[in-house]
């Protein structure tokens, strides 16, 4: 049986951009009934949930608190994945469209070639240092307990670098997903600050070794 897979996005205030993210999503996909999209939407954000009344959102969606904004997104995305039904989970930005034709049966391949489960898949987009939307397996989250440390500020860069050392953080060059950035909000400028201070650093250091230490824990002999 084909593994199914969820796109995790969290969302506020641009029902039009999650419009064309859930829409390339679907039209793109080799298979449209084997993906779920699963938003995680601010209690307050009247705008998202006067449209998803309006459209009649059939797909999951978490409806919580803002608590930090962008400094709470890793907790916004555990959040999504525990609500998630699918065996492959990727993370995307609202602002996000999806472009390559059958792209969940290319990821489903990739999959394929890691039996146990425990990859970080890059999705191709213009930033090609960091794998801002990626793609993992939920035998990864079981075996880390979250997509996301909750502590970090920038955790895709964490999951990258908690499986590099193993050859487990590979970039799929043939899935593409543009990333129509919109610009910094203040609350990202004010969260990115915090990277740059010694404690930040040292925190990252540990949170990285905890991680790779629970995939060593359940790395194949």
């Amino acid at each position: 049986m084909k593994p199914r897979v969820s796109i995790l996005a969290p969302c506020r205030g641009r029902p039009e951009l999650v419009k064309r993210m859930a829409d390339s999503a679907r039209a793109t996909a080799g298979d449209p009934g084997g993906i779920e999209i699963v938003l995680r939407v601010d209690v307050d954000d009247e705008v998202m949930l006067h449209w998803m009344r309006a459209e009649v959102w059939h797909e999951p969606a978490v409806i919580g608190p803002h608590r930090s904004g962008y400094a709470s997104l890793p907790s916004f995305i555990n959040e999504a994945a525990r609500l998630a039904t699918a065996d492959l989970l990727i993370v995307v930005n609202d602002d996000a469209e999806f472009l390559t034709q059958k792209w969940d049966d290319k990821i489903v391949a990739a999959a394929l070639r890691f039996p146990d489960g425990l990859f970080n898949f890059g999705i191709e987009t213009a930033n090609a240092d960091n794998f801002i939307f990626p793609c993992v397996s939920r035998t990864l989250i079981d075996a880390l307990g979250c997509v996301y440390d909750e502590r970090l500020i920038y955790p895709d860069i964490w999951l990258r670098d908690v499986l590099m050392p193993f050859g487990r953080a590979v970039r799929l060059r043939d899935v593409a997903v543009a990333h129509h950035w919109q610009g910094q909000t203040p609350d990202q400028a004010q969260a990115a600050t915090t990277v740059h201070t010694m404690e930040y650093a040292r925190l990252y250091a540990q949170c990285v070794e905890e991680g790779r230490a629970k995939v060593r824990a359940v790395l194949p002999c």
